[in-house]
């Protein structure tokens, strides 16, 4: 199993590799960075190196992807040109080579497979100031149609997104006055929110045009495939009708009746079948058909992971958890907004096994649609942080309603896992406050 992930040395990234590595011996992840990233180390501590192979590619040449994961070609094989990417691995020394790689996108793939997930991580500006910029945002959202097409030529059977919890915003509320979110049962493939960020408005946008990109794949896989099949019935269809014309079907009747029912067969019946017409199938052979088409349906799930606030060892140094412990271990004073707002927290840990998860489930059930993938507790901001200044030994001291609201403002999260849940099995494991003790022991 071939696992692509871009944005792979991000947080979540991160940890995405390492879970997969650590629970599936038969995966083997292709790491895509920025090229020259100064973190592309930390990809190789993720697990076995030869399970490994990192992609050096800005993410609107990601289609060029295709020429390295295609069966591998030998070093010797790859052509340098003008454009291309630096795919980094190690020789059987264990010491690492790079090679430049282009690819004619003209040609024609095999049928098989040459990746089976893609998960994409990558997105440009994930801080608040830069969340305001469109042209930016913009930017993001093409880079990740041209990914969603390239998982498409690799014949990747899952894209698995990290969406947002800044996609709701102010969503619609119920008769409750509660937002609308995720929930299970819902029959509605892709849940709208109302963004009040430009990082939220480009991740919802993202979201509905790679929905629709998929479900037209789909279709139209589908339709080729009913259409071989098809072929393939009605020739033994005809192979049949042939072997009884030619042996003398009626025999007892004047040849040049027996050749009137030859004409009114071959007329009559393969033309139905030539045609198409489903009436010329019998209704077993109908039933069939179906039951192959609709095992396994065809083409690529897209997966919109809603993803609400992740922290965790590695976290960001500008996050709020990170400068919460490091403000009170030093018994500093913290200028904070007011955080009277409705939250949720995730550990990294298990927001990577909430990932795999939705990636990897198999029970012969669509897996594609919205999943918020959230914590089990939901409260005010200001006690989250009350919690860590307790953790904290009690030093340190919050200046409530000193700073102005991020770029989403000031929202109340009301996350649902029970989709998630219901369909993968998943929860959360670790609680927020095993959560910060993990990162208070990482970094004493």
């Amino acid at each position: 199993m071939r696992v692509v992930v871009t944005g792979a040395t991000s947080f979540l990234g991160l940890a995405l590799i390492r879970e997969i590595l650590a629970t599936r011996e038969d995966a083997e992840v292709i790491a895509v960075l920025r090229p020259g990233s100064p973190k592309a180390a930390e990809v190789w501590e993720c697990g076995p190196r030869e399970r490994i192979q990192i992609c050096e590619t800005d993410m609107s040449e990601t289609d060029l992807l295709v020429g390295i994961l295609e069966e591998y070609p030998d070093e010797e094989n790859f052509v340098d040109g003008d454009h291309g990417f630096v795919a980094q691995r190690f020789d059987e020394n264990g010491k690492p080579y790079k090679i430049r790689v282009s690819y004619d996108l003209d040609r024609d793939l095999d049928s098989k497979p040459v990746a089976d997930v893609w998960f994409h991580f990558a997105w440009e500006g994930a801080g608040s100031e830069n969340r305001k910029d469109a042209e930016l945002m913009k930017k993001n959202v093409e880079n990740s149609i041209n990914a969603l097409y390239t998982a498409g030529k690799l014949g990747c059977y899952r894209f698995v997104f990290a969406g947002s919890q800044a996609e709701y915003g102010l969503a619609a509320g119920d008769e409750d006055g509660q937002n609308v979110y995720c929930i299970e049962g819902s029959d509605e493939m892709f849940i709208p929110g109302d963004p009040i960020s430009e990082y939220g408005k480009a991740k919802l946008e993202f979201g509905e045009k790679a929905f629709a990109l998929c479900k037209q794949w789909r279709e139209e896989l589908q339709e080729i495939l009913q259409e071989e099949r098809r072929e393939e019935l009605r020739g033994g269809l005809r192979k049949d009708l042939q072997q009884e014309l030619q042996g003398g079907l009626r025999e007892e009747l004047p040849d040049e009746f027996q050749e009137m029912l030859r004409k009114d067969l071959r007329e009559g019946l393969l033309k139905e079948l030539q045609e198409g017409r489903w009436e010329g199938l019998s209704a077993e052979m109908q039933e069939e058909l179906w039951e192959e088409l609709q095992e396994e349906p065809p083409g690529m799930e897209y997966i919109h992971a809603r993803i609400f606030s992740v922290y965790g060892v590695g976290d960001h140094e500008t996050s709020l958890v990170k400068n919460c412990i490091e403000a009170f271990r030093r018994d500093l004073q913290l200028e904070l907004g007011e955080c009277g707002q409705a939250w949720n927290y995730l550990y990294v840990t298990d927001c990577a096994k909430a990932l795999a998860a939705l990636a990897f489930r198999h029970d012969g059930k669509p897996m594609e649609g919205v999943y918020d993938v959230a914590g089990g507790e939901t409260k005010p901001l200001r006690e989250f942080i009350l919690d860590i200044q307790r953790l904290c030994g009690g030093k340190g001291k919050p200046m409530w309603g000193m700073r102005q609201p991020n770029a989403e403002g000031e929202t109340d999260m009301a996350p649902d896992i029970s989709k998630i849940t219901g369909r993968t099995g998943w929860k959360p494991q670790v609680t927020f406050e095993a959560g910060i003790k993990k990162m208070l022991r990482s970094t004493t």
